[in-house]
């Protein structure tokens, strides 16, 4: 690939993420309730909207630590100063298709109080159902990108109590049929994308390391349709992990999040043909 062509790619693939950053929250974990109270970032989020009834949708795996749950009133989103709890219920998705299957790590979170909702919608945009990728097709190409907030590039300014959130926006392409036998991830349930940590292109071209992606759990794994500027990029996952020693980051499906949304919640969206789920209790 020319110099040439791959600077329009990153062009293409910042100027898409810049626009995804609206229904991508980071999300926050506070400690303890006594001023002052210590906020982390912890993890990352999609916003969606279905039928007028508003969503966050993030991995599971963000609500455990060690061998326990986090409250879930401790994670939040931050808009400005204020930390916003998500008061509301959580629905935790599994595909029964395969008995045997344990590989999906996903949370469905029902915001329910409006006025989270509306200081949200201050900062942030709730994605609309005609940017869902329901029953997408894999493509083998570099099209697929990732939009999250790795720990690491977010920082705490104590003096002046400001947040300054750097995201990660990395397009990339499948991994091949070996890494998921490898990982025994079902194509049915997941997507694994490549991620060689040490040949990562900036936006001029030139190889650099990436971060650790700590933290960009639960961000949109995004399909784009056309490399091109002003593209409207399709929600295909929520990426849940990532495998270091296989160069690998692994997605959960979202058409696992729409059966969920369809069958839960009795939303109007279109059945999967490719899997469906039961839940864990609540």
């Amino acid at each position: 690939m020319s110099e040439n062509i791959a600077r329009i790619i990153s062009e293409i693939s910042i100027e898409a993420g810049g626009r995804l950053m609206r229904h991508t929250p980071q999300l926050y974990r506070k400690y303890g309730s006594t001023p002052p109270v210590r906020i982390e970032p912890w993890a990352s989020g999609v916003l969606i909207e279905v039928d007028k009834i508003f969503f966050l949708v993030t991995a599971a795996h963000v609500l455990r630590e060690g061998n326990g749950d986090i409250n879930p009133e401790d994670i939040g989103i931050m808009t400005g100063n204020q930390f916003n709890i998500l008061n509301g219920s959580i629905k935790i998705a599994h595909p029964s298709l395969h008995v045997n299957n344990d590989k999906v790590d996903l949370a469905i979170w029902r915001i329910e109080d409006g006025r989270v909702i509306d200081e949200l919608k201050t900062k942030y945009d709730f994605l609309s159902t005609n940017q869902l990728g329901i029953d997408h097709s894999p493509v083998e190409f570099s099209k697929y990108l990732v939009v999250g907030f790795p720990i690491t590039r977010t920082k705490l300014k104590t003096q002046t109590s400001k947040i300054i959130a750097n995201p990660f926006i990395f397009l990339t392409k499948k991994s091949k049929q070996s890494i998921y036998d490898k990982l025994e991830f079902e194509s049915h349930s997941n997507l694994i994308l490549n991620y060689r940590k040490r040949k990562i292109k900036d936006s001029n071209g030139n190889v650099i390391q990436g971060p650790d992606p700590y933290g960009i759990s639960g961000c949109g794994l995004w399909y784009l349709p056309e490399l091109k500027m002003g593209v409207t990029p399709i929600l295909v996952g929520i990426m849940t992990e990532w495998r270091s020693s296989l160069a690998a980051i692994v997605a959960t499906r979202i058409h696992i999040v729409t059966e969920v949304l369809r069958t839960e919640f009795g939303l109007p969206l279109q059945k999967s043909a490719i899997t469906k789920v039961n839940l864990y209790p609540n």
